[in-house]
């Protein structure tokens, strides 16, 4: 996972207020910490969104001191998809947890210019391994792919130390 630096902000007013302040309102957790309310920089904070994805690993400062965070969960307005609320979770780089990696494809211009379909069935894979070795996503570079080519997990060059929840043979996408 690549590290996104955010300084976390205490929070002491409620979610609608810091909305209207320009911050996200958030909490984080871990083991042997208290929980606490933050607030993010929204725009810092759409930008890391948009290029990791939701499963993003920060570097969060509060209070001066680096923590790695993972995103556990975001609440969005259903219609507007604007970011309501965030849940944080403080972990070490040792740590071992439970993930979902997306699938990011690349060349799929040239796929659709052969007038090939790709079907992904798995958009993303649940992984177990230490926070450190898990990626922000996992790229499959699909330009010299045939017709009824399949891409199993065993295909995505996982970290040796990372393991698919799934088998190895789990199907994740084909090339129709």
């Amino acid at each position: 996972m690549s590290v996104n630096q955010i300084t976390a902000l205490k929070r002491t007013e409620n979610g609608k207020k810091t909305r209207n302040q320009g911050f996200i309102p958030a909490v984080v957790y871990g083991r042997g910490i208290t929980t606490e309310t933050i607030k993010l920089d929204k725009n810092l904070l759409v930008n890391i969104l948009k290029k990791c994805g939701e499963k993003a690993k920060l570097n969060l400062v509060i209070d001066e001191e680096s923590r790695v965070a993972i995103i556990k969960d975001i609440d969005k307005k259903p219609i507007t998809n604007e970011i309501l609320h965030m849940d944080l979770q403080l972990v070490d780089n040792e740590e071992i947890v439970r993930w979902d990696i997306p699938i990011v494809y690349e060349g799929k211009e040239q796929l659709e210019a052969k007038r090939f379909l790709l079907v992904v069935n798995e958009p993303q894979i649940e992984v177990v391994g230490k926070v450190k070795d898990i990626p922000d996503s996992i790229t499959v570079d699909i330009r010299q792919k045939n017709r009824n080519d399949i891409i199993t997990i065993e295909d995505l060059n996982l970290h040796p130390e990372v393991s698919p929840i799934k088998p190895n043979e789990t199907i994740v996408s084909v090339i129709k």
